[in-house]
């Protein structure tokens, strides 16, 4: 058995969610289409209570990483057209690089693939944001993809798993915050039809 892989996946039933998987190092939990906060926050806090009963010593038992993270998408055809305008007109996102790098020079200035990504620190709950935008798919069509992440590590951990509540729900706080931020706006009427 290799450390920190799944070895092991349970559903309700076949290709269906949420997902629990669990390996030596990792026990994760994920839901897609049927999302809703207080659902996934309810089930979240059930297996982290679940999996300190099933463990033979739970006192002895550590967590080494707590995270949160939503991973979005809308589609967009990057390929025919500017994803830097669509991020900063719709999302309010500024990348670009300086017009001198086009000029004369038979490269395009419209990407036709982005990854971008940064770290910051968080107090509430205690450890960091990472944000990421990058070009990719969502069902087999072009789309911009962006993923919110809070985690925590070390002393910044919540005593577990009675501090697992408070912990989710904080880092809950600062993904709904940022969510709702970026997709202020036109993005916001296509996210209320999903």
């Amino acid at each position: 058995m290799f450390g920190h892989v799944v070895q092991h996946r349970f559903r309700a039933a076949k290709d269906e969610w949420p997902l629990v998987q669990v390996g030596p190092g990792v026990f994760t939990f994920n839901e897609t289409h049927g999302y809703t906060w207080t659902d996934f926050q309810e089930r979240a806090k059930d297996v982290v209570s679940r999996l300190y009963d099933a463990h033979p010593s739970p006192a002895e038992f550590r967590i080494q990483s707590l995270v949160l993270r939503y991973i979005d998408a809308v589609e967009y055809n990057y390929k025919d057209e500017n994803a830097f305008a669509f991020l900063s007109d719709k999302m309010k996102v500024n990348m670009s690089l300086p017009e001198a790098l086009f000029q004369n020079t038979g490269v395009e200035g419209r990407p036709r693939g982005f990854s971008w990504q940064a770290t910051f620190q968080c107090s509430k709950p205690p450890g960091s944001v990472q944000v990421s935008f990058a070009t990719g798919q969502k069902e087999d069509r072009p789309a911009i993809l962006w993923e919110t992440t809070v985690q925590s590590v070390g002393d910044d951990l919540p005593n577990m798993p009675t501090g697992f509540p408070s912990w989710i729900d904080a880092a809950h706080e600062v993904t709904d915050d940022w969510f709702f931020k970026l997709i202020e706006g036109e993005l916001e009427t296509r996210f209320e039809g999903e």
